[in-house]
């Protein structure tokens, strides 16, 4: 396992435990870990994981982004 492949995991597994145990706030774990990723399968020339992750990694920023920009519906 190289490092780059180690730190991919360790940012996966970080954004996995904080979604099941702390405040849900994984997108940016999610993000950097297809990133990291991506370049990694760049490396190994793997072009079509490269395209899955890069399709994560617009997931996680663009859905992750709007979901923290929304105001939480308040009761009055």
């Amino acid at each position: 396992m190289s490092i780059l492949e180690f730190f991919a995991f360790s940012t996966a597994l970080i954004g996995v435990v904080l979604g099941v145990l702390g405040p849900r706030f994984t997108w940016p774990w999610w993000g950097l870990s297809s990133f990291l990723y991506a370049i990694f399968f760049t490396n190994l020339n793997i072009m079509q994981v490269l395209h899955f992750n890069l399709f994560l990694l617009q997931g996680a920023f663009g859905d992750g982004l709007a979901g923290d920009l929304k105001v939480p519906n308040q009761e009055n």
